[in-house]
């Protein structure tokens, strides 16, 4: 499991939610999760496709504690993502069926 794309996309799912919040969007369209959901793709994207933030003389200096956490978070938001993916995948997937039939 990669814990980069993961972080990445906790990343972009704080700062969609808070940038949302700080211009007032309508507090309904933020818990529908339309800005949570886009962002982290975007994030896993981003984290996906692009090399880490931070070198690997960096990551070494850490504390194994830090390290430990950073890849714990990254891995327990990547699973959060992989299955709201998949809870959704399935009716997307009809209603994108649906409007071609």
């Amino acid at each position: 499991m990669d814990w980069w794309t993961g972080l990445s996309g906790l990343i972009a799912v704080v700062t969609a939610l808070v940038l949302a919040e700080i211009l007032g969007y309508d507090k309904l369209t933020l818990q529908k999760g339309l800005f949570s959901f886009n962002s982290l793709l975007v994030g896993l994207g981003i984290g996906t496709y692009f090399s880490i933030g931070m070198n690997k003389k960096f990551w070494d200096g850490l504390s194994k504690s830090d390290q430990l956490i950073i890849k714990a978070a990254a891995e327990m938001e990547n699973s959060i993502m992989m299955s709201e993916y998949n809870a959704k995948n399935g009716a997307a997937l009809a209603k994108l069926i649906a409007e071609q039939a």
